[in-house]
């Protein structure tokens, strides 16, 4: 049987699943990177549906890390998405969880390689 070490597991514990799901990691990546962003814009970027998109931002805007603001211009509905601080400090965590995975399994591995 091999041992896993405790600090590789710890830092699995770490991650945060609502962050883990790919389309929402991709959606604060996306507003990490743009900052606020229209949805139709969220949408083309990432490659999702409509009804797909809306429900993973629902889940991070129950979560608190993102905000939506819906307004229209002109007759035109228009939706922006921006991170909050709680979603920033949530997505900064989740990498530096990332991070600390990466680097205990790469010790795992020998030594970094």
């Amino acid at each position: 049987m091999v041992a896993i070490p405790t600090s590789l597991v710890t830092a699995c514990a770490e991650v945060d699943d609502t962050l883990h799901q790919k389309s929402r990691l991709a959606i604060m990546a996306a507003l990490a990177a743009n900052g606020e962003t229209g949805f139709g814009q969220l949408k083309e970027i990432l490659g999702l549906t409509d009804g797909n998109l809306s429900t993973h931002l629902s889940v991070l805007e129950r979560k608190e890390y993102v905000e939506i603001e819906k307004s229209f211009r002109g007759r035109r509905p228009h939706t922006v998405v921006r991170s909050t601080e709680k979603g920033r400090l949530a997505f900064a965590e989740y990498l530096a969880a990332l991070g600390r995975i990466v680097a205990e399994a790469k010790g795992c591995l020998g030594g970094g390689q």
